[in-house]
């Protein structure tokens, strides 16, 4: 299971779910990659200048191409050529961190799973970083921890079937296997 949560303060906006057609709620099912919550910030979006970015990458790029030919040609010096290239990948990186930024304004689902906690905020409320945003769970592989007692140290092994019962439950009998354990009682 993940717990998502804001990395930024921004305005919430719950996605609506592609399957259903209505806004995302507990119990539904997510893809890896789905886009749960958005949040807005119009500040924060104008701040990071993704277009100027952009176009100064293409400049960059421009300049850098011109400088390498006119160095194939002995048109410009080596230094000339490198700090062309140094002013690209500059342009590069700084462009790369403004769409990792801008993908924060994105909750989205690292894997596919149900939504077992999704914490209600009016929409266009403001959320602070650090807010609880959604909990997914896969349920396709689970893990248990269970407490044996000592007696059973010597019957138990890595490997070894085991089927667990709620007893509240007992027609719903999950099947498994020992993945590890723990050598202190």
């Amino acid at each position: 299971e993940v717990q998502l949560k804001a990395e930024l303060t921004g305005n919430y906006i719950l996605k609506t779910n592609p399957s259903t057609g209505r806004p995302y709620a507990l119990g539904d099912k997510v893809d890896a990659g789905s886009e749960i919550i958005e949040l807005e910030d119009k500040e924060y979006e104008n701040n990071i200048k993704l277009s100027s970015l952009k176009l100064n990458l293409e400049i960059t790029k421009q300049v850098f191409d011109k400088q390498q030919s006119l160095y194939d040609k002995g048109g410009v010096t080596l230094s000339e050529l490198k700090n062309a290239e140094i002013n690209f990948i500059n342009a590069r990186y700084s462009y790369d961190d403004a769409l990792l930024r801008l993908l924060k304004m994105h909750i989205k689902a690292p894997f596919s799973g149900v939504i077992i906690d999704l914490p209600y905020y009016t929409p266009g409320v403001k959320v602070d970083v650090g807010a609880s945003m959604a909990k997914i769970m896969d349920y396709s592989k689970l893990h248990m921890e269970v407490n044996l007692p000592e007696k059973t140290m010597g019957e138990t092994k890595s490997g070894q079937p085991v089927r667990v019962t709620n007893y509240t439950m007992p027609e719903d009998t999950l099947k498994g296997t020992v993945s590890q354990l723990s050598p202190a009682i």
